[in-house]
């Protein structure tokens, strides 16, 4: 009962939310109710109609691992998706209505376009080789910079990683050969793993705490495999320089960690010969 009202009131305040634009871009219509092709030739300005479908989730998928009743050749560590599940979630379409300009004049949801479905669970299978929708846990995530130990920077404080990138105290060299203030590359923040997940890999990490440089806790972000390092279960979180590791601070001791291999890449070089990632398979 107490899921059902909760539901409902979500439900309320999404549709009170998506009713209207704003007063300064209120429908130039007295009312909010869908507007009919017919009338929109009317007019005597174009006006552009458009239909999209839309989901909200009202609560994630619970995801079960389970162990293989046959011998894999992956690792242990490692799970594939045996069972796809669907999340709690409400499908609704939406009448957009454009004027000649492109000024989005009103948005309404379609009457009986509303439907609602329940989450099913996500099965996982250990045992898995490496590859895109592979997922596994993490124990911990660790932070360190260019200067680190093992790291060798020149006198500029620049180093190379295992994947040839270079990465400085306060800059990264991209894959055009450009240096850009951050830790990202090429838009993904910098991860060192065990051999065992591949070079250049896309992770997209979730159940963390990170504060900082774009990060907010409990929101995914996507990080490049670029660097080794450390042992399975571990990742490495390129932060810029070991004597500022707090520019991206944890907010919170505990953290239910979990990758997923989102997209596979390669080594190659860019037109001015230097060693770069080249993202090929998978949605990124």
């Amino acid at each position: 009962m107490k899921k059902a009202l909760w539901i409902m009131t979500i439900v309320f305040l999404f549709l009170l939310n998506t009713s209207s634009i704003s007063k300064n871009e209120k429908n130039i219509w007295d009312d909010y109710e869908l507007v009919r092709l017919d009338e929109i030739k009317q007019r005597e300005k174009p006006y552009q109609i458009e239909y999209h479908k839309e989901a909200v989730i009202l609560e994630e998928a619970e995801r079960i691992f389970i162990e293989p009743t046959y011998e894999k050749e992956g690792f242990s560590w490692m799970a594939e998706k045996v069972k796809e599940g669907n999340h709690t979630q409400l499908m609704l379409i939406h009448q957009y209505v454009y004027n000649a300009d492109g000024v989005l004049l009103s948005k309404t949801i379609v009457p009986d376009s509303m439907r609602y479905y329940e989450s099913s669970q996500m099965i996982y299978e250990y045992g898995s080789k490496p590859k895109v929708g592979t997922i596994f846990a993490i124990n911990r995530i660790t932070k360190y910079g260019a200067d680190c130990g093992g790291c060798y920077p020149d006198a500029s404080g620049n180093a190379s990683t295992a994947s040839g990138a270079l990465v400085g105290l306060t800059s990264v060299r991209q894959s055009n050969g450009e240096w850009k203030n951050g830790i990202t590359y090429d838009g993904y923040y910098i991860m060192a793993t065990s051999r065992n997940v591949p070079m250049c890999s896309i992770l997209e990490i979730t159940g963390h705490s990170f504060s900082g440089m774009g990060l907010e806790p409990n929101v995914p972000f996507q990080a490049i495999v670029l660097d080794r390092g450390v042992n399975d279960g571990i990742l490495d979180l390129f932060v810029g320089s070991e004597y500022r590791l707090e520019i991206v601070r944890q907010t919170q001791r505990s953290n239910d960690y979990m990758a997923e291999i989102v997209a596979m890449g390669t080594l190659s070089r860019n037109s001015q010969g230097q060693r770069i990632c080249k993202i090929e398979e998978g949605p990124h």
